[in-house]
């Protein structure tokens, strides 16, 4: 999108740290966590994957904010789908490219949708959540399907 190298470098390196974040955080974030006083047995909290999560990424930071919007989804074990601005679609093919790399294939897919497609995920009932980054035309359009 007419990016510098440098500030490109910057992105990278900034989606770098987060999935290190995510990746050195996870066991810590997700372990149950136990529930003390509970009487005649034991109790606890534990986290679960829920389903499906779409992301819509933005053309100004697309690999960030598909990375920021995917990790943590990913490592709780939620399938993570990602929809990346069409003038993007160079850092949508490295995306799965580096998923494929990782081991990941159904939990972790770039797609390159139409607008029917997204809504159709969107109202599908396994999916759980929906991100988005854009205009607030784009978002009112989001929200609205999601509703």
């Amino acid at each position: 999108m007419g990016k510098t190298i440098a500030v490109s470098n910057l992105e990278v390196d900034i989606s770098v740290a987060c999935c290190n974040l995510f990746c050195d955080g996870a066991a810590k974030w997700l372990a149950n966590e136990p529930i003390e006083g509970v009487q005649g047995g034991r109790a606890y909290i534990r986290y679960d994957p829920h389903g499906v999560v779409l992301s819509i990424a933005p053309f100004n930071f697309p690999l960030f904010t598909a990375i920021q919007n995917s990790i943590g989804n990913v490592i709780a074990g939620n399938t993570s789908i990602i929809k990346p601005e069409e003038s993007c679609a160079a850092v949508g093919e490295l995306l799965n490219q580096a998923a494929a790399e990782a081991g990941l294939s159904s939990e972790y897919q770039v797609l390159f949708l139409t607008f029917a497609q997204v809504q159709r995920i969107i109202n599908d009932r396994r999916t759980v959540g929906v991100s988005f980054t854009g205009s607030t035309m784009g978002g009112s359009a989001i929200a609205g399907m999601a509703a």
